[in-house]
């Protein structure tokens, strides 16, 4: 059985990365009670491309408002494909003992790195970004280990 965690699972600061983290926990613990199903975790970052993910957020505020808005011009996520998470989640199916978490090793990247590409990709120099403030609960850098 492979559970599907995230980076944010990593020193939790929200309620969602406690869900996850505690999630994680029960799943290695799971692991320990029978012999005939291995459990096993994986651990990402963000996904690129996904329904709700930082792009489709991002192309939408650029066609609605004329700007991204961003918390922080120096907060950073990791960043995976789509066939990059297939692959760690087949790779912990075929290849775990039991009671692992599996972690790829993941580019990180500015959010405001990643905010300029897509307005430049975009065509549309007028964009500009905004600044909101970090929110209560969200990371400044993503860590996958602790």
């Amino acid at each position: 059985m492979v559970y599907i965690s995230t980076d944010k699972a990593s020193d939790p600061l929200n309620f969602y990365g406690f869900s996850k983290a505690m999630g994680e926990r029960l799943i290695i613990h799971a692991n320990t009670l029978t012999a005939q199903t291995k459990f096993v975790c994986v651990r990402g970052g963000n996904v690129l491309g996904t329904n709700g993910s930082v792009i489709h957020v991002f192309k939408s505020q650029m066609e609605q408002r004329n700007k991204i808005g961003i918390t922080d011009p120096n907060m950073t996520r990791f960043f995976m494909s789509v066939q990059d998470a297939i692959k760690l989640v087949l790779k912990a199916t075929y290849e775990s003992v039991g009671g692992e978490t599996f972690v790829m090793k993941m580019p990180s990247c500015k959010i405001t790195d990643l905010a300029q590409v897509l307005i430049e990709a975009s065509g549309r120099a007028k964009i500009s970004i905004e600044t909101l403030g970090v929110r209560p609960g969200e990371k400044f850098m993503s860590c996958c280990f602790l």
